[in-house]
């Protein structure tokens, strides 16, 4: 999955600020500005299926660039997260679940993210 955008406004309340919904392991703001980009690769195993009772496997590498210019999303390395995580999931209700993610993006990120 890959997103992009752009805006012209000057006021730093319109602008992108992308968190680790797009990548995981940074912090909300630390891929932000005019310009972004976010792209994400993974695969999913699913282990146990049942009506009440689902478990899966995540394997992912997400990466993405913020900037005020569009030439300057590409003027340093963009921001990667590379990780695996277990997912704890009622298939009925699918909102019902318990994610536990661990990623690796480079020194000082967070190491792991747990979403409900």
């Amino acid at each position: 999955e890959g997103r992009a955008g752009y805006t012209s406004n000057e006021l730093p309340s319109g602008w992108f600020y992308r968190g680790a919904g797009d990548v995981r392991s940074i912090t909300t703001g630390e891929i932000g500005g005019k310009a972004y980009y976010t792209m994400k690769v993974g695969g999913f195993f699913t282990y146990i299926n049942r009506n009440w009772f689902a478990m899966e496997q995540s394997v992912f590498f997400h990466f993405g660039q913020g900037a005020q210019t569009v030439s300057g999303l590409f003027q340093e390395a963009p921001l990667f997260a590379v990780g695996t995580g277990v997912r704890l999931m009622t298939p009925m209700v699918p909102w019902f679940y318990f994610q536990f993610d661990v990623a690796y993006s480079g020194p000082n990120s967070n190491w792991y993210f747990i979403q409900w």
